[in-house]
């Protein structure tokens, strides 16, 4: 082996040297900055550096790093969020400063697998999934109360929490079903197989139905042939929010001053909309409600229309009633043939679609909160069958809770 030089051995000093020197410097930093936050503007570097520091290992994340963060984040914003809300002009020269109000919000957003704050993701993992349920954690980790309130009052953070816990739980019920098959008689194991094969062919050709009949329902509210597209392909007002869409709308709203409203007032839903959607979501009227009342005149109407007559004759003669799977199927055509005969006579546009989505998702948040405390409670262990009966009385309570007199 080698001996190493004098003037190696020196360099390599030198290097230890610095490199404990900038350790210190930056421990120092992040005990300054940490004072900043959330209280006083940061530049990219300072914001860099506090980033860094909340990480255990206490990564260097670089001013340059930030800004690029920065432009990611007002490209997923839509235009919502422009580089400038960021920009101030300091001695003549413009620099990134980031105000207090919306630190916080960011840290949120860039110490996750998106932004490389925590490393890239790993092969096989579901990255935008991921993202929710990191940002789900990070809303509880470092935001304080009124801003979280913002968050919180929107869905979607229930939903992050549900489809992570709900996906982790589905995982281990199909690894634990691979192993009993495996461990399973000889004599039996093929036909434990085929009828598991059977049941989840059944499942995914339900799923698939009641997924392709909202699809072709939310088109009736595209008028335009861009519309049409954005209907397609779950743009513009068609894009469903998720976690990221709501941080990014409260960030937003702080940098104009104003605070985050999911819902307002002033909104409402037409009869035409809410038709549509006891179509596409299986809602059960109030009983006696005015609304009811209207939507029964129309079903009897439309009952009676020899166009709409004429669409059932041709497809009872298709598809057997008397099968499962086709007997679902003309459930389907008569909903798609219903709706679209109301959308011809009405006014329905992408921007009530938009609304009914938002006011479906928040009449259910009070049991799908109720849902999560009860996956909370049972850890990492498979559900047992009296507590996924009571998960299953509250997701049932929500079907029943989408009546038009309460949304």
């Amino acid at each position: 082996m080698g001996r190493t030089s004098d003037y190696t051995k020196q360099v390599r000093n030198e290097e230890y040297e610095n490199s404990v020197e900038t350790t210190k410097k930056s421990a120092k930093s992040f005990a300054d900055i940490k004072r900043m936050f959330a209280k006083e503007p940061m530049t990219a570097e300072q914001f860099g550096i506090y980033l860094g520091g909340c990480k255990a290992a206490g990564d260097f994340i670089s001013d340059k790093t930030i800004k690029r963060y920065i432009e990611k984040l007002c490209k997923m914003s839509d235009g919502k969020i422009t580089a400038s809300k960021f920009m101030k002009t300091v001695d003549g020269t413009e620099v990134y400063i980031i105000q207090p109000e919306i630190q916080e919000l960011l840290v949120a957003m860039f110490d996750t697998d998106f932004f490389g704050a925590k490393g890239k993701p790993k092969a096989g993992i579901d990255v935008k999934q991921r993202l929710r349920a990191q940002l789900a954690e990070n809303v509880e980790i470092y935001l304080d109360e009124s801003v979280k309130k913002q968050v919180k009052s929107a869905p979607q953070f229930l939903n992050a929490r549900l489809e992570d816990i709900l996906t982790e739980k589905i995982n281990n019920e199909v690894r634990g079903m691979f192993a009993t098959m495996k461990d399973s008689d000889d004599t039996i194991q093929y036909q434990l197989m085929l009828e598991t094969l059977d049941r989840l062919v059944a499942i995914r050709r339900w799923m698939n139905e009641w997924n392709a009949r909202i699809n072709l329902i939310k088109q009736e509210f595209a008028k335009t042939e861009q519309e049409k597209q954005d209907a397609k392909n779950k743009t513009g007002l068609f894009k469903h929010k998720q976690l990221q869409d709501i941080l990014i709308d409260v960030i937003s709203n702080l940098l104009e001053g104003k605070e985050y409203e999911y819902i307002s007032e002033e909104e409402e839903i037409y009869y035409p909309t809410l038709y549509a959607a006891s179509k596409m979501y299986d809602i059960t009227a109030m009983p006696g409600n005015e609304l009811t009342l209207w939507l029964q005149e129309v079903e009897k109407n439309i009952s009676n229309l020899k166009r709409y007559q004429y669409i059932l004759k041709k497809a009872r003669d298709l598809f057997d009633e008397n099968d499962y799977l086709e007997k679902k199927i003309l459930d389907s055509i008569d909903k798609i043939a219903r709706t679209q005969l109301v959308s011809n006579e009405s006014d329905m546009t992408p921007e009530q679609y938009e609304r009914l989505v938002r006011f479906t998702e928040d009449a259910s948040m009070e049991e799908k909160q109720e849902i999560l405390c009860k996956l909370e409670q049972s850890g990492d262990l498979t559900l047992d069958e009296q507590t996924l009966k009571e998960i299953m009385k509250i997701k049932d309570a929500v079907e029943k809770k989408r009546e038009y007199g309460i949304l």
